[in-house]
């Protein structure tokens, strides 16, 4: 062979080589194909495990989206590229037109999520009529420019499938996970249960009547302020307890105030204003300690989570020592501090006021020292309008 025709046949080796190679499509052998279902009154599974791969497979949980997934065994490399479509089982030589469905890279977050590929609701139901009719859907991926192409097989399909579809008419409506926690927010002074979270505590309720096994734990977001807590807190849990009583729920499965041992339990945190409100300041001081900020941040998050268009009013008093001029503008200064941390929170400045009041409103004599530091005092307040 010449030089001309040596060097031609090289190049040809060059471009075959680098022509991109047909990935294999891994499935489970025909012979030992098989689908497991897992049910309860809350969850539906129908699955099959792919040797060397992981798990692809059916998900349906109460009041949750459908799901058709394949997780790898172990997290490996993210994937740039992916796509689900469907083939004739490898027994037929007929070819499908497929089209290619988008699927989700869910990289990121839980280790149980992580590498895992999915499509929902309209697409995973077509995917289980493809299966269900011998059709092989296959998850295309690509990892580091090399692609892979996982198949699940329909083999031994209908017995599992008729058993998926009888869990999935059982369902419960709702999850665990959906009601699994829960915050209650209450108005200032107040200990009835707002209208707006009725759907919700029905929603609590059904649930616990149908488990009978589960209990709910009560929890103060409040609780940093010690005792004062306590009293707003019981009133607002016997609230809670009697709407739970009232739609049939046994009382004992109701525990108040939460603790370690409820650990498992559904969760209600009850959230009220009340006891963060009032900040005692020492004399000539307008600086916020830690405790005093950690009340403000619940502050913040009770005003932008519930009260988002109700006016927070800040009350500032100071003692009668010094000047009358001079304990009016300490408390402005101690409003303004408070004001500002809120803003800095990311509290709505148009709802925040300050109201300085100087001497001229005390609560105690200022004859003695006790007297005067109940004076120097701030307080916060939400205004319904």
């Amino acid at each position: 062979m010449n030089k001309k025709y040596r060097c031609l046949a090289l190049w040809l080796l060059w471009a075959l080589s680098a022509l991109p190679v047909a990935a294999k499509t891994i499935s489970v052998p025909v012979m030992s194909a098989e689908w497991q279902t897992k049910q309860s009154r809350t969850a539906c599974q129908l699955t099959q495990t792919i040797p060397q791969i992981g798990v692809i497979g059916f998900y349906q949980s109460g009041g949750e989206r459908f799901r058709f997934s394949l997780q790898e065994r172990q997290y490996r490399m993210p994937i740039t590229r992916a796509s689900l479509l469907v083939e004739p089982p490898p027994w037929r030589e007929d070819r499908l037109q497929s089209a290619e469905y988008t699927v989700f890279l869910e990289e990121v977050g839980d280790v149980d999520v992580r590498g895992r590929l999915s499509v929902y609701d309209d697409v995973a139901e077509k995917m289980l009529t493809e299966l269900f009719n011998w059709r092989y859907p296959v998850f295309s991926y690509v990892r580091q420019g090399r692609e892979m192409r996982v198949a699940a097989s329909s083999v031994n399909f209908a017995p599992a499938y008729e058993k998926f579809i009888a869990c999935r008419s059982q369902l419960f409506p709702y999850s665990r996970q959906q009601v699994s926690f829960t915050r209650l927010f209450f108005h200032q002074k107040s200990t009835a249960v707002l209208p707006d979270y009725g759907k919700r505590l029905d929603q609590i309720a059904l649930y616990l009547n149908e488990f009978k096994q589960t209990k709910v734990a009560l929890f103060s977001n409040t609780d940093l302020v010690g005792k004062a807590d306590k009293k707003w807190f019981d009133k607002r849990a016997a609230q809670v307890r009697q709407f739970f009583v009232n739609k049939g729920v046994d009382a004992q499965r109701i525990v108040s105030p939460g603790n370690a041992e409820s650990e498992g339990y559904l969760r209600i945190d009850l959230f009220g204003p009340d006891v963060l409100r009032y900040f005692y300041y020492r004399k000539g001081s307008i600086r916020l300690n830690s405790k005093e900020k950690q009340r403000l941040d619940l502050i913040a998050q009770y005003a932008k989570e519930f009260s988002k268009a109700g006016k927070i009013v800040i009350a500032s008093h100071t003692d009668s020592k010094g000047r009358r001029a001079a304990n009016l503008e300490v408390s402005r200064k101690r409003g303004e501090a408070i004001k500002q941390y809120l803003l800095d929170k990311g509290v709505n400045a148009d709802l925040i006021s300050v109201k300085a009041y100087g001497e001229s409103r005390p609560v105690k004599s200022n004859r003695f020292p006790p007297g005067r530091a109940q004076n120097r005092r701030a307080i916060v307040s939400f205004v319904r309008f």
